[in-house]
């Protein structure tokens, strides 16, 4: 471990752990010792971070992006938590600059998460009814939160202690969730057939998202793959529930889908390090970040034609971290009336959600209840041969594995829509 944690102190050692052909094969010979020895540095958090480099490496030249040698999985579950872990940080910090750092991350992003035990924004336990999906939902002309279970709700809306709106109850983070937890069991329960399940977050402080985030995505656009993350906004106003229909509006008729996970911020936070950013993470949900393409061309900034009003589907729930596993591992797929559109791995991303959430708080602070849309994989309607743009009477449904099912109907924009106060 000393040896290791001595390599990442030398810069000449770490330039070439990440770049040149005879660091690649040395690292062939660090790897084949941690294959060895795997169980025993299974806790080493400075393995973990001299780990976490050297895929980056191979797939400068070996492999495509955010695809490892399946020979390192074995090491995904360490992390950073002791002093020598920290300080192996630092160091790799000192010496890897901030281009270097985002250079290496397009290369193979997220292979080896850092996962610390530090507190989380949902507390975690083993037992079954732990496990959250939280959801707002109409009953009876009234809405409630509710835990979703089987084909089932949990209704909370008389449950002491269990906020009954759902940004009080993220502003309450550890406690509400307990309570959550303890009520379960006991709450009244009703048929997901009998309800109707809306947006978890209905009107979120800021809805944020990124564009050109997987390599495939950015190929069949024939753009240039970005030297920087590009972030842009969505106006909350757009934000709708997991079968509400998305309108064709008015003013253009270029219409597309993009499926998406999303993340929904758990606590008020502010220059999270990347191997923190879980702790900061209510849950995730499904994200359909609609596009109106002549708009997004008009308009640079994105928010023009990412915002339309009924151009947010989110939905069914917010399903908490440990329901899922690893975030960076999920299945995400849209369907256009029954044809398979998009299929691609959360794995894939060029700026993983953890780098993604370090990023945005450097700037500016994140708040309970804000959604982070991480990005579309390739399969997009206007990239198609012959370009494939949403009618009326279409239906999209976007599926995450261990997240849910969100479908909307497409129709016209109705005449009623109008307003002026």
């Amino acid at each position: 471990e000393e040896e290791l944690y001595d390599m990442t102190t030398d810069p000449w050692q770490l330039d070439n752990l990440l770049t040149s052909p005879e660091g690649q094969e040395a690292n062939a010979d660090l790897l084949e010792e941690l294959r060895e020895r795997t169980d025993e540095l299974r806790t080493s958090p400075t393995v973990a971070h001299v780990v976490s480099r050297v895929p980056r490496a191979h797939g400068r030249t070996h492999h495509l992006p955010g695809r490892c040698p399946p020979e390192l999985k074995p090491m995904w579950a360490v992390s950073p938590t002791s002093d020598v872990g920290q300080a192996a940080h630092l160091a790799l910090s000192a010496h890897v600059g901030a281009n270097q750092r985002r250079q290496a991350s397009a290369i193979l992003p997220t292979c080896f998460p850092c996962r610390s035990p530090l507190e989380s924004a949902v507390p975690l336990t083993d037992t079954e009814d732990s496990q959250v999906r939280l959801a707002r939902f109409e009953h009876d002309a009234r809405t409630a939160l509710g835990l979703v279970s089987g084909d089932e709700v949990a209704d909370l809306s008389s449950v002491d202690g269990v906020p009954g709106d759902i940004a009080s109850f993220l502003e309450a983070g550890g406690e509400a969730f307990e309570a959550a937890h303890r009520a379960q069991r006991t709450a009244a329960r009703l048929p997901l057939t009998d309800v109707r399940l809306l947006a978890p977050v209905p009107v979120p402080g800021k809805f944020l998202a990124i564009g050109l985030n997987y390599a495939d995505h950015v190929a069949e656009t024939g753009a240039k793959a970005p030297d920087f993350p590009v972030f842009f906004n969505k106006q909350r106003t757009c934000v709708t529930g997991p079968s509400d229909p998305i309108h064709i509006p008015r003013a253009s008729i270029e219409v597309d889908y993009e499926g998406e996970l999303g993340v929904v911020i758990g606590r008020r936070c502010r220059h999270v390090p990347a191997d923190r950013a879980h702790e900061v993470v209510a849950g995730y949900i499904v994200v359909d970040d609609v596009s109106v393409r002549d708009w997004q061309r008009w308009a640079p900034t994105m928010t023009l034609g990412k915002s339309f009003d009924t151009h947010g589907p989110t939905g069914p729930w917010i399903t908490t971290p440990d329901e899922i596993g690893d975030p960076q591992d999920l299945r995400i797929r849209t369907w256009l009336n029954d044809d398979l559109r998009q299929d691609g791995n959360t794995r894939d991303m060029i700026v993983d959600i953890a780098h993604q959430i370090e990023t945005l708080s450097t700037v500016f602070t994140l708040e309970p209840g804000d959604l982070i849309s991480t990005g579309t994989p390739a399969g997009v309607g206007f990239t198609a041969s012959p370009q494939v743009f949403l009618r009326p009477g279409d239906v999209v449904r976007i599926e995450i594995d261990g997240l849910g099912t969100i479908e909307n109907p497409v129709i016209k924009e109705p005449g009623d829509t109008a307003t002026l106060g």
